[in-house]
């Protein structure tokens, strides 16, 4: 996805590592630029409010007019349309990602321009004719149910999504995505109802731990996912299958044992047991 590995063969940079090091810099001129006004005021709330409308107002310059013919901004609240722009951004994050997965239209390089290029038609599509009241529900929610499934979902999807994914960056840049997009409701929207900020603000939260220990948890997964096929493996092995395989194991490990033993005799009990640790987990339960 956009070029998801660390380098291509000319040793420059892909797109994700481009976007996500922007991430990263966006954060850190966030975080300076609240200490500056901090300084001046002495207080962190006003501070990071100031910082926060600084921010939106810039982006807001910047991305909504490139955005406006497009996304059809003109139906959308002045102060909605920076979230259109970041849930088309969002979206379209999502959309490659899942068909690049999947290599719905193959592996190779005109499978990815026509990946990314379905991806941002069906985004552009999807958020353009998305219903008015539904960037209300987001932004001025009455109740903590609707915006829970709003931004609840996605995450959801997301999570699993991520779990098939093979390339390391490809999935910080959809976590980047999602972060964005999270970071946006819970800092630069006036959210009257408390329970749907807090809501905004576990999801960020948790978009934010995906994004930096990912791989941890991508690592947790699979081990757990890997001891239930283990188990059901070992639940459809027959009886014989099982009294010849544990037959065989106490046979290397009486090779190991064995003083007699050659170095090259026990050097190979000892790698086909590794073997069968690996495949099986626990030798003795077998």
């Amino acid at each position: 996805m956009f070029d998801m590995g660390l380098k291509n063969k000319r040793g420059e940079m892909g797109i994700s590592q481009v976007l996500v090091g922007l991430f990263l810099l966006v954060i850190v001129i966030f975080a300076v630029t609240t200490m500056i006004n901090y300084t001046k005021t002495s207080q962190f709330g006003p501070s990071l409010e100031k910082t926060s409308e600084s921010f939106k107002t810039f982006f807001t310059t910047i991305l909504t007019p490139l955005f406006s013919t497009l996304l059809n901004l003109n139906v959308v609240q002045e102060s909605d349309q920076l979230l259109v722009v970041i849930s088309f951004i969002m979206l379209a994050i999502i959309l490659i990602a899942t068909f690049d997965s999947v290599n719905i239209f193959g592996e190779d390089n005109k499978g990815k321009i026509v990946n990314i290029a379905v991806g941002i038609l069906m985004s552009l599509i999807a958020v353009r004719y998305m219903p008015k009241n539904l960037w209300e529900s987001l932004t001025a929610p009455t109740v903590a149910l609707v915006p829970t499934m709003l931004v609840g979902l996605p995450f959801a999807v997301l999570v699993i999504l991520s779990m098939k994914m093979k390339r390391p960056l490809g999935i910080k840049v959809l976590w980047l995505g999602y972060a964005v997009f999270m970071g946006y409701l819970v800092f630069f929207t006036d959210i009257t109802l408390g329970v749907a900020k807090l809501i905004y603000g576990v999801f960020f939260a948790l978009a934010l731990i995906m994004f930096f220990f990912d791989a941890t948890v991508r690592r947790f997964w699979h081990i757990e996912k890997n001891k239930l096929t283990l188990e059901d493996d070992l639940n459809k092995m027959n009886v014989k299958t099982r009294f010849h395989l544990r037959r065989e194991i106490r046979e290397w490990q009486r090779i190991i044992s064995d003083s007699s033993s050659s170095d090259a005799d026990v050097a190979l009990a000892k790698s086909e047991l590794k073997k069968a640790s690996k495949k099986y987990g626990d030798v003795s339960a077998i």
